[in-house]
């Protein structure tokens, strides 16, 4: 999304500042491409907890059914690239260098 109009961040110039008045596509690609970044901060880590206390009693366990969700993301990349076996040698190179 950015072209020789937007500023260092990748924003537009012509972009409002308000999230919520953003385009649906720039909201959907802020979400996805900064969403690791604030996965750590103490008031999200606060905020999830809750969140999977309230789900706990109509879903068990939150928690692994997000787990179980990356993982079977990251499992279509591993079929469609054929990487299986690539952590191995990922760490095996790692611990070489």
């Amino acid at each position: 999304m950015r072209g020789p109009e937007s500023d260092k961040r990748g924003r537009n110039a012509d972009e409002p500042e308000e999230f919520d008045k953003l385009s649906a596509e720039r909201q959907r690609w802020l979400v996805i491409s900064g969403a690791r970044y604030v996965w750590t901060q103490p008031q999200v880590v606060e905020s999830r907890s809750r969140l999977y206390e309230n789900l706990t009693p109509v879903m068990g366990d939150p928690h692994g059914w997000v787990v179980d969700r990356i993982a079977a993301s990251i499992e279509k990349y591993v079929r469609a690239f054929n990487l299986f076996g690539s952590a191995e040698l990922l760490g095996a190179r790692k611990r070489s260098t």
